[in-house]
């Protein structure tokens, strides 16, 4: 299938899928997009290689690269012996897209530039790659504004430099195969307002530096081996949306959560919590997405529920399954739960239903009795 017809490069707007494009004209770029098949072309012409003249390298503030098919963008595409040196060359650009797969290690002479304000090389997760964050990256790109390198299958440690970047605003590096520990010195980046780390595989404990981030709006930790919920996590009261997800709680539902009242999205799907819902869940009233489920949570859900009234009538933003106790006897509660959940599995009391509810009494919140899939037990 043809790709969609790339962007223009320059103010001239010359078509930078066409190789006899004529681009000797060019002298001042600000803005280049193209797809990568056409790159050497575009540089090229841009650069001032092809060109009858040379324009200043130093007007080209953002560079775009749209790529269809796996991209090793340490070299062209097909010709492994000829690296990207036009964009080395590029060293007061400031903003740095390449969007599509990357393959191939990360690539070093980026952190010569040193103007970057954005970087944004996001791929697709399930590529393999060996490649590692620089150790230095926070001292050679202290500039940066963003930093989003989410899905590249990224391996290694969180660099402790990333702390020196102390503008940074976004840190994105999900569902890459980083480990270890988060580094305190993530706490240092004050002016962050989104952290993703989630679906990779930091461990240990996370560090209280972060409970510094208080002006973070998005923060998602899920899908890694956390060792304990964060106590701290309610000094983070800017916070819209927040996924810890996994991150065992494993006992009642925490109590650091209730001074974030201005959550509109809370994922804790599979955190081990244990025991009732509490009666300030009414403290999120803001929420448009909840997410409880695979829990250990029994008994009555508790009426203030109700309150939540910005979770649309869908079935796709609110969860509980999976927390095989619960019960409503309230009429109002089970009206709310049938239209937020979205045609909620029926439940008869009948024989099996009450062995069912037996094994609960002494295999708490593990539904595998060969039963259908239990939401909700409403009792009459």
């Amino acid at each position: 299938m043809e790709p969609y017809t790339p962007y223009s490069f320059c103010v001239t707007a010359v078509d930078a899928s066409d190789n006899e494009s004529d681009c000797s004209d060019i002298l001042t770029v600000k803005t280049l997009h193209t797809w990568h098949r056409e790159l050497k072309h575009c540089l090229n012409a841009v650069l001032g290689k092809d060109a009858e003249h040379t324009p200043d390298r130093s007007e080209v503030e953002s560079v775009t690269v749209y790529a269809c098919d796996n991209l090793n963008i340490n070299t062209y595409a097909g010709d492994e012996n000829e690296t990207y040196d036009e964009l080395r060359d590029l060293v007061y650009v400031r903003e740095l897209n390449v969007s599509g797969r990357i393959a191939g290690p990360f690539p070093q002479w980026i952190t010569e530039l040193d103007h970057l304000h954005s970087l944004n090389m996001t791929g697709f997760e399930g590529i393999p790659n060996s490649g590692v964050l620089p150790q230095d990256i926070g001292d050679k790109l202290p500039n940066l504004l963003e930093l989003r390198l989410g899905g590249n299958r990224l391996v290694g440690a969180l660099p402790v430099s990333i702390g020196s970047m102390y503008d940074l605003a976004v840190l994105e590096l999900d569902y890459n195969d980083m480990n270890g520990t988060v580094p305190a010195a993530v706490g240092s980046l004050a002016m962050l307002e989104k952290l993703d780390l989630s679906g990779n595989d930091f461990n240990g404990t996370l560090p209280q530096t972060l409970s510094n981030l208080t002006g973070l709006k998005t923060l998602y930790l899920g899908g890694n081996r956390f060792e304990s919920f964060p106590q701290w996590i309610g000094a983070l009261n800017a916070l819209e949306t927040l996924d810890l997800s996994g991150i065992p709680v494993a006992g009642p539902f925490p109590d650091s959560l209730k001074p974030l009242t201005g959550l509109k999205e809370l994922y804790l799907r599979d955190c081990d919590i244990r025991g009732t819902l509490p009666r300030w869940i009414n403290v999120f009233g803001s929420l448009t997405a909840l997410d409880l489920s695979s829990n250990a949570l029994y008994g009555e859900i508790p009426t203030t529920i109700t309150q939540l009234t910005n979770i649309p009538t869908c079935g796709y933003a609110f969860f509980i399954n999976g927390n095989c106790n619960l019960f409503s006897t309230d009429r109002s509660t089970k009206e709310y739960l049938d239209q937020k959940m979205g045609d909620p599995v029926d439940c008869f009391i009948t024989e099996d239903l009450i062995y069912y509810n037996a094994m609960l009494l002494t295999n708490t919140h593990r539904c595998d009795m060969g039963l259908s899939p239990v939401r909700m037990l409403l009792l009459d």
